[in-house]
């Protein structure tokens, strides 16, 4: 026998859900894992009045150099992991190590000095990068996406002598991120996917003596439900 309470009940849920707005209800769209890996050409940016070695000084003044004239173009290397958010949204935190060497010397903007070194050491760095993307187009739904987002990179910058080792110094970078992924497989079950992506960054802000870099590069990025 049906009681008065449980009447009483199922009456209160279903006033509840009629008054609920239809559009309250929603599915909310399932979170998938990245993982990324990723390669390409570091190309140096801005301009320096010094490295990690020493500063750009001659007869008491202070110089500045482009840094394409301070540094060569080197490699970047990088892995992370992340998570999609929202459907255009993606976070993630990874690992990026780049390298390239100096120049024999660097020349000052004004072309008037030039600073010489005995010894070419290698600059590398390493940063623990926590980065946001966002685009406009859901991966899941189309071939191609194409993204833009920011990243902050915390890390360590030295220059690497052959002769002796110089101390590693504590940077800070900020970057403007840019791409697109390229989906080219689907799990029959939807669970998983896989894109190759052109993943491109712009480096605005740099502390200290840190070098600045334009990216250029690819890789390949791994989506599944955990």
């Amino acid at each position: 026998m049906v009681s008065m309470k449980n009447i009483g009940i199922s009456a209160l849920t279903l006033i509840i859900a009629a008054a609920t707005p239809a559009h309250a209800i929603q599915r909310v769209a399932p979170k998938f894992g990245i993982v990324e890996v990723r390669f390409g050409y570091a190309m140096p940016l801005g301009t320096h009045t010094g490295t990690f070695v020493d500063d750009f000084v001659y007869e008491d003044r202070l110089y500045e150099a482009n840094a394409k004239d301070v540094y060569k173009e080197g490699v970047v290397l990088g892995v992370a992991f992340g998570q999609t958010s929202t459907r255009n949204l993606t976070l993630g935190i990874g690992f990026q190590y780049v390298a390239h060497d100096f120049e024999d010397t660097a020349v000052s903007n004004d072309g008037t000095v030039g600073f010489y070194q005995d010894e070419t050491p290698t600059y590398r760095q390493f940063d623990l990068q926590i980065s946001a993307r966002y685009s406009p187009f859901d991966i899941r739904s189309v071939p191609i996406a194409p993204y833009a987002g920011v990243s902050i990179s915390p890390g360590l910058g030295k220059a690497d002598f052959r002769s002796f080792q110089d101390e590693y110094q504590i940077t800070l970078s900020t970057s403007l991120d840019f791409g697109a992924d390229f989906r080219i497989w689907s799990a029959p079950d939807g669970r998983s996917f896989l894109c190759l992506s052109s993943i491109n960054s712009w480096d605005f802000y740099g502390s200290g003596d840190r070098v600045r870099h334009l990216q250029i590069g690819g890789g390949i990025k791994y989506f599944f439900k955990p």
